[in-house]
């Protein structure tokens, strides 16, 4: 399915990746099942498919729902999507923050301190900062650094100190050359 997509194969792409989940279903391999779905929606959305891609997803999320399933990875994914969809459409009803806090929420809960988990922060941290709780959004960033140095991640690092940096430079110069 990747490789017919990267051939802008998408309708194949689309049939290979339902002919997979369907076999997952049938097998009640949920999980397998919900990593499917999460490609087919993410495949949907870089073609700007994004009513097809909101379904796609939001049964997906429903079905982990349903299952009580939603303290793993392919929640969080879906989660951090549909902000992404949150952001470039207008046919999601909620924020892109929404969905922010849900996956951290998720990734919170499962005591993760992988790279996804940093990420999230690092999103929490570039959203807030532009808004009136400037502080808060430095806080994620901090909290994201912290945990990127710990993982060797120097890119992630070095986009939060950039951010806190000209945050702080216009509020709290002193601050920012610190």
């Amino acid at each position: 399915a990747m490789h017919a997509f990267s051939r802008k194969d998408f309708t194949q792409a689309q049939l290979l990746l339902d002919s997979i989940g369907n076999t997952f279903l049938a097998r009640k391999n949920y999980r397998r099942y919900y990593q499917v779905q999460n490609e087919k929606g993410v495949m949907l959305y870089l073609t700007k498919q994004y009513d097809s891609s909101f379904r796609v997803f939001t049964r997906n999320v429903d079905l982990m729902v349903s299952h009580r399933d939603t303290l793993h990875y392919e929640f969080a994914i879906a989660m951090r999507i549909m902000g992404y969809l949150a952001n470039a459409w207008d046919g999601v009803s909620q924020s892109k923050l929404y969905f922010l806090e849900r996956q951290c929420q998720a990734l919170r809960k499962m005591n993760d301190k992988s790279p996804v988990y940093v990420d999230c922060l690092g999103d929490l941290g570039l959203y807030y900062v532009n808004t009136p709780e400037l502080l808060t959004g430095i806080n994620y960033l901090l909290e994201s650094k912290k945990m990127a140095l710990a993982l060797g991640l120097k890119h992630t690092v070095l986009v939060n100190d950039h951010t806190i940096t000209n945050k702080l430079a216009v509020e709290q110069p002193y601050l920012a050359l610190e």
